[in-house]
């Protein structure tokens, strides 16, 4: 048997069924659906997001592979450390150039 069909990633499962000859012959039922591999996402798979945290970046992904920043980091692969300070029982952000 030999079949040819489009699914879409992260699509419904969907359900064939295939028969062959009479009644008590070879019959074969299946269902599949078409998800990315770990760490790819996108409609065609092509977005990979691996989630680290680590000298490189401390980060996880979004539901569409987006780079998510874990408290306290930010930058373009979170890497840059937020510093706040505490002053009379309210925290502020530290300024670059102050003290």
């Amino acid at each position: 048997m030999t079949k040819q069909s489009v699914a879409d990633v992260g699509g419904p499962w969907i359900e064939e069924e295939q028969r062959w000859g009479g009644p008590g012959s070879a019959h074969l039922k299946l269902s599949y659906r078409v998800t990315c591999a770990a760490h790819y996402y996108g409609a065609g798979c092509e977005v990979l997001c691996r989630p680290r945290d680590d000298a490189f970046g401390h980060y996880t992904c979004s539901p569409s592979g987006g780079i998510v920043c874990k408290p306290g980091w930010t930058g373009d692969y979170c890497s840059k450390r937020k510093f706040h300070i505490i002053l009379n029982n309210k925290i502020s952000k530290c300024q670059r150039g102050t003290h």
